[in-house]
């Protein structure tokens, strides 16, 4: 697989992009291809990713960046964004743009920005500066909470305000 500047045929970059969104994604898909970047995808996002089945991954092999675009706050890898975990894996640096502050994505993220911001401009800084390499530990990790469907972070426990009410049967009606 093809990853950072020296790798690539002039500064045209193959993209990744994914996220919660479709409107989200279609805008930064929009960015990119406007600059002349070329925006590649898995072949079936409806399928569980084939890389974390152990197959071989279908993805473009000169990828350059993956660009993870979430619209809204989520603290659990969707579906829709399982290939940028394959892409991490592989090496290829991570743009997280969006509301990311919960997203299990963002330790290992080469670049966040806002929606509103420059995503284009994130993109070929961080595929400039080539490839990455994640603790294979910390990958394990998010693959296994990305196979559960697991949320990170701690439960979600609560005290009850009050006691329950204790109900009694009418022993007339049952």
């Amino acid at each position: 697989m093809t990853r950072g500047v020296e790798d690539r045929s002039g500064d045209r970059l193959h993209v990744l992009v994914v996220g919660t969104e479709a409107w989200a994604i279609d805008s930064v898909v929009r960015g990119l291809q406007g600059s002349g970047h070329e925006v590649v995808s898995c072949p079936d996002l409806t399928a569980t990713c084939t890389t974390l089945d152990g197959a071989g991954c279908d993805l473009d092999p000169a990828l350059d960046v993956v660009c993870c675009v979430r619209a809204r706050p989520l603290d659990r890898v969707v579906r829709s964004e399982r290939a940028a975990v394959c892409a991490l894996r592989r090496g290829v640096p991570l743009v997280l743009a969006g509301s990311t502050a919960s997203s299990p994505l963002a330790p290992f993220a080469a670049r966040v920005v806002d929606l509103d911001g420059d995503v284009v401009a994130a993109c070929e800084a961080v595929a400039a500066s080539g490839s990455v390499v994640h603790r294979p530990e910390a990958l394990d990790d998010l693959e296994m909470l990305v196979r559960r469907g697991l949320q990170p972070g701690p439960p979600l426990g609560f005290e009850p305000i009050a006691h329950p009410v204790p109900v009694q049967r009418d022993p007339i009606s049952g």
